[in-house]
């Protein structure tokens, strides 16, 4: 069995999983899976550390999950898979101003360099809106956005030379990507999949809200029953993680995390929803209700 690493502020989860391999996940999952009850909603300013006892239910830690997400956003844009998320993810992301009624997009136009000159403008100005729209597509050089190959790299340069790590904008873009969502994901996971497994449901959705004096930036995305037996799926859920930042986008204020609707079939039995519903608990208890 090879030797566990010690988990440390240098590590996110997902490179922490690549580290341990197949043997050390399961590990993992052993020294991670501890008892108790938690809010279903939380709050970066008003987090309450819980002592678990042997007795008690899954405990969420969400200290872990609050300190881990930061560690992921403040990593390096190097670091991070923004250069390769952004052209997959551009057409789910939504960018609102306040300040600028919601234009019409151009279908026919680089939905990246949209999203980047729209950021530029509530970020940063007219000017340097202008300065990525000039030359955003000597970067690219008339490759279509979406692949693998030399793309991402284009994408990384323009990001590094023209638009500049240190801006805003980078900064939210380095909270809209697979890594920045992995520490709650794999969280549901660990406590999910070994009763109610689930996969991705699709539509992950990105909103990059702009308001009077913070950025609001919300992740949607829906995930559905894993069956192995052939059967049809009987159950779908759908969570929310909202980050929340000043306008210079200097460091993260806020976190929240909850599972927003649950929707099953009517084929659904009565044990599958007692089971998803106390499964659920921690992460659903003060939704839909007003």
């Amino acid at each position: 069995q090879p030797e566990e690493p010690p988990m440390s502020s240098s590590y996110t989860i997902p490179e922490y999983f690549v580290m341990l391999g197949v043997t050390g996940i399961a590990v993992f999952v052993v020294h991670r899976l501890v008892s108790g009850r938690t809010p279903s909603r939380i709050e970066s300013n008003s987090i309450t550390p819980e002592t678990s006892t042997p007795t008690q239910k899954y405990k969420v830690n969400w200290k872990d999950l609050l300190e881990n997400t930061k560690k992921v956003w403040t990593k390096e844009l190097v670091r991070l898979p923004v250069s390769i998320d952004l052209p997959r993810l551009a057409r789910s992301i939504t960018i609102k101003d306040h300040r600028y009624p919601e234009e019409r997009i151009d279908e026919e136009r680089n939905k990246v360099a949209i999203i980047l000159e729209q950021l530029s403008k509530s970020l940063e100005g007219e000017e340097k809106a202008s300065l990525v729209h000039d030359n955003f597509m000597n970067f690219i050089k008339g490759k279509e956005l979406g692949g693998m190959g030399e793309t991402p790299k284009a994408v990384q340069a323009f990001l590094e030379q023209i638009v500049k790590e240190e801006s805003p904008v980078v900064q939210v873009l380095k909270a809209c990507n697979q890594s920045i969502i992995a520490p709650f994901v794999m969280e549901l996971r660990l406590n999910l999949c070994k009763d109610v497994p689930f996969k991705d449901g699709g539509g992950w959705r990105i909103s990059v809200q702009i308001l009077e004096d913070q950025v609001c930036i919300l992740h949607n995305k829906r995930q559905k029953q894993l069956r192995t037996d052939g059967q049809p799926e009987v159950f779908e859920f759908e969570w929310e993680l909202k980050m929340t930042f000043p306008l210079n986008m200097r460091e993260m204020t806020n976190i929240s995390f909850k599972v927003t609707s649950i929707d099953y079939t009517v084929d659904a039995e009565q044990e599958v929803k007692d089971k998803l519903n106390q499964t659920l608990e921690p992460y659903f208890q003060h939704v839909n209700q007003n």
